[in-house]
Formats: C-alpha cells, structure tokens, sequence
C-alpha cells in the first residue's frame, strides 16, 4: 500500500454560513488525518471534521492524511465565507488576477482603481441594501455582485491592455486610432502588427470569439440575471454566454 493522495472537499453549513464542513476524501486507507483551517487555530485530527470561523475571510485550508506507511501528499483548497452567505474561493483581486492571461501585464493601483469602480456602480443597484461605509467591502456583495464586479474590471483590464499595446505598435501604415476604436467597441476584425509572437496573442484576446468577445458576453448575462444595466450590452449583437473562469497559465 502506498501512502495516501489526500483530498477535501467542503460544504458551507445552512444554518450558519461561517460554519463550514470538511470531508476527506483521500485514496489508500487513510488512518489519521491533520486539518489546518488557514484561520490560526489549532489543527484538528477528525476525519471530517466542522469548523466555524470568526468573521468572513478567505481562508487557505489544508489536509495531509496518513496511513500505515506514512504521511501522505498534502491537500490545499482556497475557501471564502461570508456572514451573507454564499462566498466565491478567492477575493475579488486574487480571481481577477488569476483569470487574466498570464501574458497581459497589469497595474496593482490601476486593477484597484477598476475593482473599487464597479463596486461602486454595482452598490446602488443591487436588490438588497448596501451602506455607504460598506460599498468597498467585498463580503456584502452576493457572489453573483462579485462575479459580475471580477468580470467587468478584467474586460475593462484586457481593453487598457491592448489600447496600450497598439499604441506602441508605431505607424506602419496602421491607423492606430481606428485600431483602438475598434477594439474598444467591437468585437471587429483588425490588422495585427509588431512582433509576430505578441500579435499572435493580441489576435486571439481581440478576434470574433475571442477572450474579450466572450468575457463581454459573460458580463450581459450576469448583469441581466441581476437586472443591471451595463451600457454595452444594449448594443450586443452576438450571444451571451454563462460566466467561465479562465486559469493564469504561465
């Protein structure tokens, strides 16, 4: 027998959405397990054991489960609990850090900038109350409010990326402001040029279909199950899509 391959999984607890339940779900026999809840308590050796938090946070919880031969691989999962409720994995930076391409080079104040503008636009018109004092507090969002704030400042990243990135390209011929143009309204067909590796990469982010097309398309269908009203979507004349997360892929 082989040392076991741990594994967890959770569930947020109905009655108390800090409460959170833990299972192991790890190969090879375990017989003892080490559960480390990211929040600074001791370790807890249950097989699948409950943890209630003392405020809503994100939390990075970890598993190493051992059998007779030793102790196993250790297990991580990224966890988000809210008083509210239902609470995306990660913070609304960290996940728009992780769904930008890896080749997309972004500003922390101006990612900062963007997350603190939509919150401030979505606050008003969500379905529930939101104070003043707490419009930049992420945990009183729903998740869907966060989505929708994750994806709107990552289109909003992916367009000041790509503007900036033609703007450098020099004339060659190309119109450059026609090409920002297009890119900003679109989605359009365009001319690529500079390096050949880097175009490649633009030309899919920018293409019919491509990442920006469809991360428009998912910001339509959020805002519109939320009765929000973003100013592009009116003018979308293509589908709209259900929300994907994209991995950071170095």
């Amino acid at each position: 027998m082989a040392t076991p391959t741990s594994k967890l999984t959770y569930s947020v607890d109905q009655s108390n959405p800090l409460t959170v339940n833990f299972f192991d779900k790890s190969s090879d026999g375990p017989t003892s397990w080490s559960w480390d809840f990211g929040d600074g308590t001791a370790p807890d050796a249950t097989k699948n054991p409950q943890h209630t938090y003392s405020a809503s946070g994100f939390f990075t919880v970890t598993l190493i489960a051992t059998n007779g031969e030793g102790a196993g691989t250790t297990a991580t999962r990224n966890i988000g609990v809210s008083i509210s409720g239902l609470c995306l994995p990660m913070s609304i930076s960290d996940t728009v850090e992780y769904e930008i391409p890896a080749s997309v080079t972004i500003s922390d104040d101006y990612k900062d900038y963007l997350i603190k503008k939509w919150q401030l636009y979505v606050a008003p018109l969500a379905n529930h109350t939101i104070s003043n004092e707490d419009i930049y507090n992420e945990f009183v969002y729903t998740a869907l409010e966060n989505t929708l704030i994750i994806k709107c400042t990552i289109l909003e990243l992916l367009v000041h990326a790509a503007t900036l990135y033609f703007m450098g390209l020099g004339t060659d011929g190309v119109n450059l402001i026609s090409q920002v143009k297009k890119v900003v309204t679109g989605p359009a067909e365009v001319t690529y040029s500079g390096k050949e590796e880097i175009a490649d990469a633009w030309k899919d982010v920018l293409k019919s279909g491509g990442l920006i097309y469809t991360v428009r398309a998912e910001t339509c269908s959020l805002a519109a199950r939320l009765r929000i009203t973003l100013a592009w979507c009116t003018r979308l004349k293509h589908k709209t899509f259900a929300p994907v997360f994209y991995k950071n892929t170095t």
